[in-house]
């Protein structure tokens, strides 16, 4: 629903025209395969793992300190991890993104702005990697009124 409002806003306030929307929905889309495939099975694993672990709800200084500490430590473990792998791929995904759309698409979509975009992209995929590990260890340890707050 998010990519048809994006494509929606963009059509209407005529900010990229229909080529350069294809473009950026076909970089978005090979982008993403990153994320779905790599960090998604990490966050949904480590989500079940700090689950198990941390009790829902409860102040940190009512928890065992070898539970905390077990956490916190694969916390920082897990983060470095998703760091060097996301700096990788925003490494060789600036290198490579023409090359990339040249073998997926041709020079149709090597030509113009769409390396520059898939360059980008690469270094969303960073963000979106730290941010989902973080993200699944705060879900995980929060109780059911934060999260629904």
């Amino acid at each position: 629903m998010e990519e048809a409002g994006e494509r929606y806003v963009m059509t209407f306030l005529n900010v990229l025209n229909f080529g350069d929307q294809g473009v950026y929905d076909i970089v978005n889309n090979l982008g993403s395969l990153v994320a779905r495939f790599i960090f998604l099975p990490i966050e949904e694993s480590f989500y079940v793992f700090f689950a198990k672990v941390l009790e829902r709800g409860k102040n940190v200084k009512d928890q065992k300190k070898e539970d905390v500490a077990m956490a916190a430590d694969v916390l920082e473990s897990l983060l470095k991890l998703v760091l060097l792998t996301g700096l990788t791929i925003t490494v060789f995904g600036y290198a490579y993104s023409q090359l990339a759309l040249d073998i997926y698409g041709g020079s149709m979509l090597s030509s113009g702005t769409g390396p520059d975009l898939l360059r980008c992209y690469s270094l969303y995929v960073l963000f979106l990697a730290v941010n989902g590990v973080t993200e699944c260890f705060t879900f995980a340890s929060m109780c059911k009124e934060e999260v629904d707050r």
